[in-house]
Order: structure tokens, then sequence, then C-alpha cells
């Protein structure tokens, strides 16, 4: 009720607020007001404000061209945390996606691949060597042997790229993609690391679907062993952002490594 009362007003009550229990580095609240309107309220944990303001923008500039959650109301504090609201979507997402779902998906990051080099382009990004070989400094033996593996991978800076597309950041009614999220930690990078990232948590052995699919739309076709490289390099990129934030285990994506190696 704490949170309901301090971010009610003259022109906007809120009645419910309901943890999903998605979120994994921030809290995500379904809100509803006295009108039965459902909102996301999003309280960011590590995003500074500027970075929220940045994810705010993107979702600014891509609603209405691509399903993604509009910003709602002004971006405020709570607790000295970011704190920000998005237009409800609806659906549920996939726990095991099948191949229309892979599909939709590869259709909705060729696309978003297309336009992105418009949105935002820099000399470096997130998601580099330079930022592999900072996390690998504390990191296992384990990590360190993998590296040698894709150190020479070559990643190039084509464009904006989500980064994150995990199956748990996406929604679908049935086979149909409702909304993409979490744009948060997007970054310039190569887009075929964003394939990969998909690739890995989307496919559980045949990325030909993938594949096939985010080639007929994408800007920059990706050959099957170049993806093959990259899922290495996001497996490890991945199994170190888990080992660094204990959040879940780093030995799942060290696993996919060494089955792609094989």
């Amino acid at each position: 009720m704490e949170l309901i009362n301090s971010i009610s007003s003259d022109d906007i009550k809120f009645t419910t607020l309901e943890d999903t229990k998605d979120g994994v580095s921030d809290t995500t609240y379904i809100l509803t007001d006295s009108n039965n309107k459902r909102y996301i309220c999003k309280l960011y944990e590590s995003a500074s404000l500027a970075e929220v303001k940045r994810e705010r923008r993107l979702l600014s500039l891509l609603h209405g061209s691509f399903c993604v959650p509009s910003p709602m109301f002004e971006l405020c504090k709570y607790k000295n945390r970011p704190l920000a609201f998005y237009s409800f979507i609806e659906g549920k997402s996939p726990q095991k996606p099948n191949t229309n779902q892979i599909k939709k998906i590869a259709k909705f990051l060729a696309r978003f691949h297309t336009i992105s080099p418009k949105i935002g382009r820099s000399s470096e990004g997130f998601y580099t060597h330079k930022s592999m070989k900072k996390m690998l400094q504390d990191a296992p033996f384990e990590f360190q042997k993998r590296y040698k593996l894709i150190k020479n991978i070559p990643l190039f800076c084509d464009g904006l790229i989500h980064g994150d597309l995990f199956p748990d950041n996406s929604k679908f009614i049935g086979d149909e993609l409702i909304g993409v999220f979490d744009f948060i930690d997007s970054s310039v990078g190569d887009f075929s690391f964003d394939l990969a990232v998909v690739a890995n948590s989307w496919c559980e052995n045949d990325i030909n679907t993938l594949l096939d699919s985010y080639n007929s739309f994408a800007p920059k076709s990706v050959s099957k062993n170049s993806l093959l490289n990259m899922m290495k390099f996001a497996a490890l990129f991945y199994a170190l952002q888990r080992l660094h934030s204990g959040t879940k285990d780093y030995r799942e994506y060290l696993a996919k490594f060494d089955f792609i190696n094989n």
C-alpha cells in the first residue's frame, strides 16, 4: 500500500498492485487503477535514472511501429531508485518456444536491426571483447580456457541491439507476438550477437528456422558458421554475467558453450 499511495494522485487512483515475480534484476508490478485499467510499474534496482530515460526514449521511438510497451506518466523515484510506468501487454512468455514463435521473434529482430542504425551508432558498446575481458579478470580458470577458443571472433558495431532478448522478455498470445520489452541493456553491437542470444535461449537444437526467418528480413545476412561462433561468445558472455550477478546458475551457459563447441 505504501507504493500505491505514493504514486496515486488527484488525476489517477491506483487500487491494486501485484508482484509479477518475473523480474531478475528489477522488480516489476502490475498496477490497476480505479477504472480497472492495468499498467506495468517497474522499480529499477541497478539502472541509473539516465539509463532509464534512455530506454524510455527508445520505446517512444519504437512504439507504433513495433510491439513494445509505451512509456506512461512521468518517470519518478521511489526509495531513491528509478520508478517507471508502461502500458500493460497481454499474453505470456513462452516456456518452450515453438517453431512459429521462433519465426516471429526472428522477424521482429530483423526488422529492429533494419532501423536500429538510424537510432544510435557509436564506436563502442557493451557486448564486446573489452567487456568480456573485464568480467574474466576475477573469473575461474574454466572461463579463461574457453575464452581462448573465441578470442579472435570479430564483433562489429552494426547498430543498436537488444542484447537480452530471452523468452521472458517477450509475450505471445498463442503464436502471435504481442510484445518485446526490457531494452534497458540495449547497446550498439553486432547484429549476430543479438541473434546468438536468441539462438541460445529460444532454440533447443535446431537453429535453421531462426536463421532462415531472420535472413529473410534482415539488412545483413548471417551464415550458420558465423552464428555458431557467436553463440559461443554469447554463451560465455552470459555465463560470466550470471557468475558475477549470482542470479542464475552460470553452469547452464558453460554447458551450452561446450555443446556448440563440440
